[in-house]
């Protein structure tokens, strides 16, 4: 893409790594010490307000004490030591406590990605469009992003996953919600993203970006 003598090269994933796996994989449910049938809504990113991980709690309240889903879990990584207290206060009697895990860094992020159900970035101030939520593409998963220039551009609405309108966790948990349930529906986004990440987001595709952009200004006459 590029608006005069400025480019922008999308960024690549390794899609070799990053791919899905069927059946699916419950690599996170053994880990973790989940039912092996859970579905995992999961999050990898920084903890500061801003990333609204606030707002995934509060999905998962939602999700968990009012519309009374015991098969659904969120796995949050990205936290460093005691990152994650301010959020188990907020989970502190609501029941849904022993349905949020935080993992912190890891190197096995992949295949917990592969046994997860969908992915989310809950953000409710600026973002962008981040290489976490493309790994989760990669891998076939739907996500549920909140509406924000940048962070939006992760997503095809209806097609790939779907926006909220950040902060609004009540939205995000029906989207989370209608996701699971749909039998057709989540492994169609799915394909999608995974699809979208191969044309558009591989290594390989940044790599033919990058070389196309210096084999064209290198023929360029200097301003």
């Amino acid at each position: 893409m590029q608006w005069g003598r400025t480019a922008v090269i999308r960024l690549g994933v390794d899609t070799d790594r990053f791919k899905p796996v069927s059946p699916r994989s419950n690599y996170a449910q053994t880990l973790f010490g989940l039912p092996k049938e859970a579905h995992i809504v999961f999050y990898s990113g920084h903890m500061e307000p801003r990333k609204g991980v606030a707002v995934i709690m509060q999905a998962a309240i939602d999700i968990v004490c009012q519309q009374h889903r015991n098969d659904i879990y969120f796995l949050i990584l990205g936290n460093r030591p005691n990152e994650d207290l301010p959020f188990r206060k907020m989970l502190a009697g609501s029941g849904a406590e022993a349905h949020v895990v935080f993992g912190g860094y890891r190197d096995d992020v992949v295949e917990i990605i592969q046994s997860a159900t969908i992915g989310v970035i809950a953000s409710v101030a600026w973002d962008y469009l981040t290489r976490s939520a493309v790994e989760v593409a990669a891998c076939g998963k739907p996500l549920v992003v909140s509406s924000l220039p940048g962070l939006n551009e992760t997503v095809v609405p209806f097609k790939t996953g779907y926006h909220f309108q950040p902060g609004n966790h009540e939205e995000l948990s029906s989207r989370i919600i209608k996701l699971i349930d749909d039998p057709e529906l989540c492994p169609s986004m799915g394909a999608g993203a995974r699809h979208r990440v191969e044309s558009q987001f591989s290594e390989r595709y940044q790599q033919n970006q990058l070389a196309a952009l210096f084999e064209t200004r290198s023929g360029a006459t200097p301003a």
